[in-house]
């Protein structure tokens, strides 16, 4: 349980590693912000809503730096979570031919195992 002092303690320790030259500068942003407003939201209304909770002015956020570690944490969220998982279901409705497409067996079918050549056309 944390105590009185503990969120303090948080945002002046997330303070001083996001205007720190450190590794990890957004670490402990991880730690404060929702991640489904990480990879929702646009990336200015992110910025000045960590500045604004840090009590920092949004000049203070590196742009290059915060739009470097916004692209990673994204790629990394999607890939962590459900949320890939999510959308390749949305796409393949009952409906859609891809749900019942089976790939031939080239071993089994001798006749499909003919190339196929493709010669450049010339007039």
């Amino acid at each position: 349980m944390l105590t009185e002092n503990q969120p303090d303690q948080l945002l002046h320790t997330a303070r001083q590693s996001l205007l720190g030259d450190g590794y990890g500068k957004f670490d402990y942003v991880e730690m404060m912000v929702a991640p489904d407003f990480l990879l929702s939201e646009k990336p200015r209304v992110i910025r000045k809503h960590i500045a604004r909770l840090l009590q920092l002015e949004i000049d203070q956020i590196s742009y290059v730096t915060f739009m470097g570690w916004l692209y990673r944490y994204r790629k990394r969220g999607l890939t962590n979570t459900k949320t890939l998982n999510n959308l390749l279901t949305q796409n393949l409705s009952e409906d859609s031919a891809w749900k019942n497409f089976i790939p031939s067996d080239p071993i089994k079918n001798e006749d499909e195992n003919k190339a196929i050549l493709v010669y450049p056309y010339k007039k």
